[in-house]
């Protein structure tokens, strides 16, 4: 009996393991994925004519997911295969402390720039 239940506390210490360096991988990974878009949001920002140069803001920019609706799709022209798709919404860092700041909206699957709405 007592072998019986170290042999099942040494499976739970296992997969309670295995679980904790999963979720450590991915969260990694999913750091490293939100971190280039933020630099093709900074490149974007850099080649463009936005008002918001400060790099450290785009660079600890907010990311969200954002629903692409018949409003944003018409107002931004973008393409049809968008609309009610879901996309990344990247805010600049410390936006709170800004009266209109730029969003950018980009594409999950390409990580590329696809709309920028002015004073989101």
């Amino acid at each position: 009996m007592k072998q019986l239940v170290i042999l099942i506390v040494s499976i739970l210490l296992v997969v309670v393991g295995c679980e904790s360096t999963a979720t450590e991988k991915n969260s990694n990974q999913g750091s490293a994925i939100d971190q280039k878009i933020r630099e093709n949001v900074w490149s974007y920002v850099e080649r463009s004519e936005i008002a918001l140069r400060e790099k450290e803001a785009w660079l600890t920019g907010e990311i969200e997911e954002k629903v692409i609706d018949e409003e944003i799709a018409s107002h931004q022209n973008l393409d049809g295969d968008y609309l009610n798709e879901t996309v990344l919404k990247v805010t600049p860092g410390d936006s709170e402390k800004r009266d209109a700041y730029p969003t950018i909206l980009v594409d999950p699957d390409t990580q590329e720039v696809i709309a920028v709405l002015a004073g989101y």
